[in-house]
């Protein structure tokens, strides 16, 4: 298997896993809620280990490793992977691994050690301790990663861990799920190596400027370099930082103020700041130190750190700069030159005010200007810099009533621009803003007809703002956003296929364990009197619940509950089809196989009608009269003859349902059978008998069968054809009433 397969699969078991050891906490180990996934873990691994001697998980620094090799930055902020990283930092578990030759039995055993409580594992003697009890042989925890030197100097391990991968894990782009320090401690000692190390680490940061942001490069460097920090031998540090400080001083302005504001203690010593400011130009020092002041600024002005500690590092950055020898020669200048950016600043000011009016009063050409509408990102952080946070939310406003602009000019670029405004926030900001414009942009998704960079990520903007809501249980903020994707997704609302594929795709990454078990809880609890919401989420997610809800309703012992999980599958609809058809071919308990009879009346259509002709002859009679409602509420021009099929293998009680509907629809192919029927005397008359009789007649008079009336004649004047026993009084009523309806439609027939 390549490793994006791998990954792949991986990255499935893990979905299954946390929703494995999630049920343990919550149902009994003989639970359909245990085996069912536990069955669906078992068969996945199993194809991964058929291919591969193991499957290694190890948690690193927080970041997640599957066989060794690092997921990128959007699969790690992934809800089952961030799940999962939890369960393993819960139990400081630093690496699993998965052997071929692995049972279910095992495989159930580490899921139940891993659904109970860190703390009652620490009363047992520990996980290891009892790990060795419980004897795994196929599932291995903590194996050890040794580091050696080869000929070719690259550096190797159980993992293949080569130098690449070392200079990955200093930079902080990768990790290694367990170094054996004191051997790595040993290898550094060799100036050369580590020296070949660090400058492969720093051409390996600044190639990604440009594409990751600054505070990211910075904090990469710091990472490197508290890495090297801790395993570079004293004799080595000196020459090793003087490398650092160079290289720094060779790297952009805004990343260096970034590097220079963050915590390094013990790490930049005044010798090696000296170096750094001695590297850099007259020139350059001066847009450095203003840059830093105007950080202290900001910082004083918004408190966008909320607290003392990022302020106090910009004001020891500002001071050791400015106390430098040449910050004192150049205060003179730098001061002139702050002056200078702070006039620009007010003129700038002034402008971005002018531009604010003009889209807060819906000026069109604005909204056409591609500058302008690119550069709307700086302007809202500006703004927000100055504290002109209502103007912003009144940009925001008008943004929103633009995506929904007759004109697709305008829908495009305003898009782009909100996309771009929303992406620049922190966490809390974009969540907030997102939310703020949940409607107009679900509006603006029901209408744009076309995929572009800004779409795709709005889409991800509200998949994001549905986590968090969900997450807080705000289910009638999140229902509307999972609707129009639903919608969508499921063709209700037409679009092409690439914008269906991304809303479907949105709904996958939305339904996760955690927020489908968040959902059903309130669902089935109405804990906190959101059950009516919480359904309408679960409605509009897709066919991910489905499973989940047919597992509690085979096992529920409360009509009420039944009942509301016929409901909410109901509203799921077609989507649902899969599963139920697999549920009803696999076949069950009689009252479970009633309820998805049920369903499929409900949700199936003409083309499904096939899955229920098999339960006309079930076993138990409330199965068959399900069935034969829904055949005849979904089953279209077929029915007829699917029903007429079951009328001579049914029992009399059967009989009379299928002879009424038969005579519904005026089957014109049932009246043969029917009159065969009533003629024929082969059991002993009884109550059910009389019924079918007198429903035969009735059915025959809404068919309007001319063929019947010397029969119905007879019967009507008991007369005894065939030298049977008279037909019972009500009989003969029906009789002479069908009469009465056939003749009357033959002298309509004849008028026509």
């Amino acid at each position: 298997m390549t490793d994006m397969e791998i990954q792949k699969k991986a990255l499935y078991t893990m979905v299954i896993m946390n929703a494995a050891i999630t049920n343990l906490c919550l149902y009994p180990p003989s639970s359909a809620m245990i085996a069912n996934p536990v069955d669906r873990l078992y068969q996945t691994l199993q194809e991964v280990l058929d291919k591969e001697e193991s499957l290694v998980f190890a948690e690193s620094e927080k970041n997640l490793l599957i066989c060794g090799d690092l997921l990128s930055r959007k699969d790690q902020e992934k809800p089952q992977v961030m799940a999962f990283i939890k369960i393993l930092l819960d139990f400081e578990i630093k690496s699993v691994t998965f052997e071929r030759g692995l049972g279910k039995a095992d495989l159930m055993t580490f899921l139940q050690m891993l659904s109970k409580k860190p703390e009652d594992v620490e009363k047992e003697g520990g996980l290891q301790k009892v790990w060795e009890a419980d004897g795994l042989p196929h599932i291995l925890l903590d194996q050890k990663v040794y580091i050696a030197k080869d000929k070719d100097h690259a550096l190797l391990a159980s993992l293949d861990i080569k130098d690449e991968e070392i200079i990955k894990y200093i930079t902080g782009a990768g990790a290694i799920s367990d170094i054996d320090s004191q051997k790595v401690k040993e290898m550094a000692k060799n100036p050369e190596w580590i020296s070949r190390i660090f400058q492969s680490g720093m051409k390996n940061i600044t190639r990604q400027e440009g594409t990751i942001s600054n505070i990211e490069l910075s904090e990469r460097v710091v990472h490197m370099i508290r890495s090297l920090n801790n395993i570079a031998d004293n004799v080595n540090k000196d020459g090793i930082f003087r490398q650092v400080a160079t290289s720094i001083a060779d790297m952009d302005i805004e990343v260096i103020s970034m590097l220079l504001t963050q915590n390094m203690e013990g790490l930049l010593s005044d010798e090696i700041f000296d170096h750094i400011v001695n590297q850099i130009d007259d020139e350059k020092f001066e847009d450095l130190a203003t840059k830093i002041k105007h950080l202290k600024d900001m910082a004083i002005a918004t408190d966008t750190a909320h607290n003392t500690s990022e302020i106090e590092l910009i004001n020891k950055a500002d001071k050791n700069l400015m106390s430098s020898d040449k910050g004192k020669r150049l205060v003179g200048e730098i001061e002139e030159k702050r002056a200078r950016e702070k006039e620009e600043m007010e003129r700038e000011f002034e402008h971005l005010k002018d531009k604010a009016n003009r889209i807060i009063e819906g000026d069109e050409k604005i909204f056409l200007d591609e500058k302008v509408m690119q550069s709307l990102d700086g302007v809202i952080e500006q703004l927000f810099s100055k504290d002109q946070n209502e103007t912003v939310e009144a940009i925001i406003d008008r943004l929103g009533d633009e995506l929904l602009s007759e004109n697709p000019g305008v829908r495009g670029q305003v898009s782009e621009a909100l996309s771009n405004i929303i992406e620049s926030q922190s966490d809390e900001k974009r969540t907030d803003m997102v939310g703020r414009l949940s409607d107009k942009l679900c509006s603006w998704i029901r209408l744009e007809t076309l995929i572009t960079p800004a779409y795709e990520q709005i889409c991800v903007q509200l998949q994001n703002l549905v986590h968090t809501l969900i997450r807080s249980h705000q289910f009638a903020e999140s229902g509307p956003i999972l609707e129009v994707f639903n919608l969508i997704d499921s063709g209700e609302l037409k679009k092409d296929e690439a914008i269906q594929s991304i809303s479907s795709s949105v709904l996958r990454e939305i339904v996760t364990e955690e927020l489908l078990n968040i959902l059903l809880k309130e669902f089935l609890s109405n804990e906190q009197n959101k059950q009516k919401e919480a359904g309408f989420n679960l409605a509009n997610i897709g066919a991910t619940p489905v499973n989940r809800l047919l597992d509690i309703l085979r096992e529920s012992k409360s009509s009420s509950e039944r009942v509301l999980i016929l409901q909410i599958v109901s509203e799921i609809g077609h989507a649902s089809l899969p599963a139920l058809i697999d549920e009803i071919e696999e076949g069950g308990d009689w009252y479970y196989i009633r309820n998805l009879s049920l369903l499929l009346g409900r949700i199936g259509s003409e083309a499904d009608v096939e899955v229920l002709r098999p339960l006309l002859t079930h076993e138990n009679y409330l199965v068959q009269q399900e069935a034969l409602k829904s055949i005849n509420r979904i089953g279209g021009e077929h029915k007829g003859g699917i029903l007429l099929s079951a009328l001579p293998v049914s029992d009399d009680r059967l009989k009379i349902d299928i002879v009424n509907m038969l005579g519904s629809l005026k089957y014109r192919d049932a009246v043969s059978p029917l009159l065969g029927l009533l003629k024929s005397k082969s059991f002993i008359s009884s109550k059910s008998r009389t019924e079918l009789e007198e429903k035969i007649c009735v059915a025959l008079g809404r068919i309007g069968a001319p063929e019947a009336i010397k029969t119905l004649e007879s019967i009507a004047k008991q007369k005894s054809l065939f030298s049977i026993k008279s037909y019972h009084e009500r009989v003969e009523i029906a009789a002479g009433r069908a009469l009465v309806m056939i003749k009357k439609r033959g002298k309509e027939t004849e008028k026509i």
